[in-house]
């Protein structure tokens, strides 16, 4: 039997958090697929994608469908999933049950392809290590995560060896696949940045007291004191 794996599921930009958490479920869109049979070879998922979107590049078609197949064909009960609410920063992590449904009459277009999850807990993205961080970064709608990022979610304590890197396991590109690597890049790096502007909040307000005055002209605070 093989070992579980770790997957990282997009859940619209974390509008569908809540939704995924309360209803037990994991699921991705891609509406213009729901009707190919599940067996079909990947070439009739590719012309099937590229005729209902002929405005989209080769290069997103394949990752589209690519990422569609990986949650119908590669995923195993037991397998870990991850997801992410990018407004409370956020991670919930459980596991895939039995079964996989499609919902093609779904208005939102986005629980398409359904998977059962029982939701176990949630993770702080502050405290996870900057590795992690980047690997969980991906804008990939579903991708794997690797074994280091795996670990990390689970036990909470990073391998020094990886502080710094990115788990390479989950950022394999497909050929075609360029253009979705760098916008994958430029994702990662908007990530990074607000995880920057949450320490240097944290930092201003507990030290502000104490800084240069230059700095509180740049940002200017005030403190409130509540009624007791």
């Amino acid at each position: 039997m093989k070992p579980p794996r770790t997957w990282m599921v997009r859940c619209d930009g974390g509008a569908l958090y809540e939704h995924f958490k309360e209803q037990g479920v994991a699921a991705i869109g891609w509406r213009e697929l729901a009707q190919v049979p599940l067996d079909a070879p990947k070439s009739v998922w590719l012309s099937t994608f590229t005729a209902a979107r002929p405005d989209l590049k080769p290069g997103t078609v394949q990752s589209g469908v690519s990422q569609v197949l990986r949650f119908v064909n590669d995923v195993a009960p037991g397998d870990l999933v991850v997801t992410y609410d990018p407004s409370t920063r956020r991670y919930l992590l459980g596991r895939f049950g039995e079964g996989l449904r499609r919902n093609p009459s779904d208005p939102s277009g986005s629980l398409v392809y359904i998977r059962p999850a029982a939701w176990e807990r949630e993770v702080d993205r502050d405290a996870l290590s900057t590795a992690t961080k980047n690997t969980l970064g991906s804008t990939l709608t579903f991708f794997l995560v690797g074994q280091s990022a795996t670990d990390e979610l689970l036990n909470g304590r990073p391998r020094q060896a990886e502080q710094g890197t990115v788990d390479t396991a989950s950022n394999s590109v497909e050929e075609g696949e360029a253009k979705t690597a760098l916008l994958d890049i430029e994702s990662r790096a908007i990530e990074f940045i607000k995880d920057k502007l949450a320490q240097i909040d944290g930092y201003l307000i507990e030290h502000y007291e104490h800084i240069d005055v230059e700095i509180k002209q740049l940002v200017p605070l005030r403190r409130l004191y509540w009624p007791m």
